[in-house]
């Protein structure tokens, strides 16, 4: 995350990814998988990637606010 804050978002991107690939069942992927789709939408040029990770962090998402931004998202993409 500190990565995304500084904007260095392709290297936010690849250490989301590797978090992904190591631990996908972890309790934190659902908000992983939402922050690499954010990344991937707004700042990577990448909607139809960012679509499915968003779409499958969606149901798993705890935190009201974190589902609140991948409904936007969503929606902001089309």
């Amino acid at each position: 995350n500190r990565l995304f804050e500084r904007g260095d978002h392709t290297t936010a991107s690849i250490a989301y990814q590797r978090f992904l690939e190591a631990y996908a069942t972890d309790g934190e992927a659902p908000t992983v998988r939402l922050m690499l789709g954010l990344v991937s939408a707004r700042y990577l040029n990448d909607p139809i990637t960012a679509k499915r990770l968003i779409n499958e962090a969606l149901p798993s998402l705890k935190d009201d606010q974190h589902a609140a931004l991948a409904r936007q998202l969503l929606a902001e993409l089309g």
